[in-house]
């Protein structure tokens, strides 16, 4: 396609307050919408965001992305709260509770404008729920290869706890969708069970979805790429905040392979690259560029 393909990404940022043992550190603009965007526009690409902000957040949330770059014409504000979550670290050394604050506005059909002319793929990077069905179904209809992370299989307690639902339980249609990310854990989930997670992504694969992700953090992840399983190792590095890696693997993955024309297995590893840069620093301080990322993938080859 070339230089000036555009990736749409349809989801919300988030106002995320970040805690340290009960006590408040610090705001951050993040979520799916807000990392995709970024890292498309790190390497170079062009982005477009469709989703929605309440007043509460509003320039916050639209900084970062305006100073990069991104398309901001389809982001709403609207009157009511922006999607927030509050993630809580008990101390330096703890894995972190995710708790659902507000869900904020909801992205609906008639948000969705025309295929943009440049448009080469789409991201639905949902956190809370926020991408209806609606939409979708409009974005189903521009043709384009879509992509998902297996966030939207999340479900919320009263108090805002996270916990995974099973793919019947969004009502969505995956098999629309070219391709699937998730966590082991959120893969092992769409059927609802337990089982084996190699055959858990043979079933995602059944669905008519020609890539399917299962990711491990530090320890890689696989590839289920047109019935082939592929291995797909990580970069070493020292880990600094693992927030957001998912997220800038998928957007990397779909630039590298819609944008760039590159088979699935260099596409992976050209994900797997881009995750390694956003660990190594707080939130999106540390997103690596083309050059960088190309030269990590080159040694990842061998791995």
């Amino acid at each position: 396609m070339g230089a000036t393909t555009v990736g749409v990404v349809v989801g919300n940022p988030v106002a995320d307050e970040v805690r340290h043992q009960g006590q408040a550190a610090l705001r951050a603009c993040g979520g799916t919408a807000t990392y995709a965007s970024l890292a498309l526009r790190a390497l170079g690409g062009g982005a477009a965001l469709i989703g929605g902000v309440g007043r509460d957040f509003d320039a916050m949330l639209r900084a970062p992305l305006a100073a990069a770059g991104v398309d901001l014409a389809c982001l709403r504000t609207v009157g009511e709260p922006s999607t927030s979550y509050v993630l809580e670290y008990a101390n330096p050394s703890a894995e972190r509770t995710v708790r659902l604050r507000h869900p904020g506005p909801t992205v609906r059909a008639q948000d969705i404008p025309p295929r943009p002319p440049q448009a080469g793929f789409v991201h639905v990077g949902a956190v809370a729920g926020e991408v209806s069905s609606g939409a979708l179904e409009r974005l189903a209809a521009w043709g384009l290869p879509m992509a998902v992370d297996l966030h939207v299989l999340r479900r919320f307690a009263p108090d805002g706890a996270v916990r995974l639902g099973n793919a019947a339980t969004t009502g969505l249609r995956f098999q629309d969708f070219d391709t699937i990310k998730g966590s082991n854990e959120e893969i092992l989930a769409f059927e609802g069970g337990d089982g084996d997670l190699v055959q858990a992504l043979r079933a995602i694969g059944l669905l008519g979805v020609r890539h399917v992700f299962a990711t491990d953090g530090s320890r890689g992840g696989l590839l289920l790429a047109e019935g082939e399983l592929v291995r797909v190792p990580a970069y070493p590095v020292s880990e600094v905040d693992a927030t957001g890696a998912g997220d800038v693997f998928l957007a990397a993955f779909l630039w590298a392979r819609h944008a760039l024309g590159e088979d699935a297995r260099e596409a992976a590893l050209f994900g797997a690259a881009a995750a390694s840069f956003v660990v190594q620093g707080p939130g999106t301080t540390t997103l690596g560029d083309l050059a960088g990322i190309q030269a990590r993938r080159a040694s990842l080859r061998g791995a």
